[in-house]
């Protein structure tokens, strides 16, 4: 079969592509028509406490500090009471030896360990007839450390070493939730700035449009030559490419402003259309209190103080391990367990145990490596201190030039909108050409979209100085005017 091709004119290309857009945008409107109900308009502190519940983010950190205390909940149980089984039964050719009983351990914070214990034993023999073949002991038994198990810090190192990890989940916590916030934050302006920008592609198309009817209109009075009507043309198709690159672009910004929330319907929630120019507040003393308004220098804090004592455990263990032990026993014999219950024999003891070995290049190793670690964190804390104070100077200056940029772009936008009502005139009494007032439309549309752009670098440049601070949380947002806009509700697209 044999393919014939024709030549396309330029007019039936541009027909066609202007059905395509019109189809597209009919359908875009049908879709958001039969979603109206359904879709919420969400103010900047309603999506940002959404984001807080929802996200898989927030999920990660509850179940982090949930870890944590748990964690912590097993380093408290080593000191709690310990009932212990003491059990060895069994069945055995010739000797063998039946036990049962119980121990009861505590282990204390500030050194000794107390172990209170009774148990029964039955001596058998398939061979011997053994006298007194049951036993009955109860019996109590301290010990303590007297060199390097000596002392409360020492003995509840682990549980201080929980308790500091404890506190450092929960700070580090703060920093990812401030994090997120300013994530949610930059997605929401993100979203609201590209729903922007697509109206302003549409009024822009919209004034094309009219302008190249007004040229059509003109060129057949004679008035224009077909060198206007063929810009006038291009105009718009300028225009109807712009408008499908900022629908892509607000599709993918809608996508990233549900998937925070975790919600596959990416046409549940939408912000709201006006965005509020937010006043940032910071703390009058921040200069005194930039190291210990942030996360990260607190969380480095708690991290100096668990290697503090990670070292103290590692000097103390090259001490001799000396263990001081006292017991007391007493004890019954008989040919049944009601005869031995009668603990006829009493004892005492006084044991002093050496545990620890002679090798002590092991030792060392473990102190110097600590050592090492205090160091390396020690170069970390300068290089974060540096840090913070060029991040919070960055951020300041950042809001600064957005606070001037947001000035000039109004003032573009004023005499952009005097400059095209100007060549609109101009154009209308044949004074100029239409492209005159092309162009005068271009800078139009340009200088709403550095307006609206303006506004957004304003607002995340005031809420990353915030994060920087280590102030930004959901008090801040709301003392910075974040919920003046008009509050959410059932959109009407």
């Amino acid at each position: 079969m044999i393919f014939k091709t024709f030549p396309v004119s330029s007019v039936a290309a541009t027909a066609a592509r202007r059905l395509l857009l019109v189809c597209l945008l009919f359908s875009g409107q049908a879709q958001a028509g039969s979603a109206k109900s359904q879709t919420e308009v969400l103010t900047l502190p309603q999506y940002v406490r959404l984001v807080l519940q929802k996200s898989d983010a927030s999920q990660d950190i509850k179940d982090s500090l949930l870890l944590s205390a748990l964690d912590l909940l097993a380093a408290q149980g080593e000191y709690d009471f310990h009932f212990v089984p003491v059990a060895n039964l069994g069945v055995t050719n010739g000797s063998g030896t039946q036990t049962a009983g119980l121990e009861i351990r505590k282990k204390t914070q500030f050194g000794p360990s107390l172990t209170l214990g009774a148990r029964a034993d039955k001596v058998q023999s398939d061979q011997f007839d053994i006298i007194n073949s049951h036993r009955a002991n109860a019996y109590v038994r301290l010990s303590t450390g007297l060199f390097r198990s000596w002392g409360r810090k020492y003995n509840r190192l682990d549980l201080t070493l929980s308790e500091l990890s404890r506190q450092q989940e929960r700070v580090l916590a703060e920093k990812k939730l401030r994090d997120m916030l300013a994530n949610a934050i930059d997605s929401y302006y993100q979203t609201a700035l590209d729903e922007r920008l697509l109206d302003i592609a549409q009024k822009a198309l919209a004034r094309n449009r009219a302008h190249l009817q007004a040229t059509q209109a003109r060129l057949q009075a004679g008035l224009v030559s077909s060198t206007d009507l063929h810009r006038a043309e291009l105009a718009v198709l300028t225009a109807e490419s712009e408008l499908q690159d900022r629908q892509r672009t607000l599709d993918r910004s809608r996508e990233q402003f549900h998937e925070l929330l975790a919600e596959t319907d990416v046409g549940r929630y939408r912000p709201q259309p006006e965005l509020a120019e937010l006043q940032p507040v910071y703390p009058e003393d921040w200069r005194n209190r930039a190291l210990e308004l942030r996360a990260d220098w607190r969380a480095q804090d708690l991290e100096k103080r668990k290697l503090e004592l990670t070292t103290f455990r590692a000097e103390r263990d090259a001490l001799p391990d000396v263990t001081l032990s006292l017991s007391y026993e007493e004890r019954g014999l008989g040919d049944s367990f009601d005869s031995a219950a009668n603990l006829t024999d009493s004892d005492q003891a006084v044991l002093l145990q050496l545990n620890s070995d002679t090798n002590r290049k092991q030792k060392k190793a473990a102190i110097q490596r600590e050592r090492t670690r205090a160091r390396q964190l020690d170069r970390a804390r300068k290089t974060l201190k540096r840090q913070i104070y060029r991040e919070i100077r960055d951020a300041a200056q950042d809001l600064e030039s957005q606070k001037t940029r947001r000035a000039i772009a109004a003032k573009r936008e004023q005499a952009a909108r005097q400059a095209l009502e100007a060549a609109q005139i101009r154009f209308q009494r044949g004074l100029d050409d239409n492209l005159a007032v092309l162009d005068a439309e271009q800078a139009l549309s340009d200088a709403m979209l550095d307006r609206d752009r303006s506004l957004v670098g304003y607002n995340n440049a005031a809420v990353h100085l915030a994060q920087s601070m280590g102030v930004l949380n959901m008090d801040w947002m709301m003392l910075a005017g974040a919920g003046k806009a008009v509050a959410g509700g059932k959109a009407e697209q």
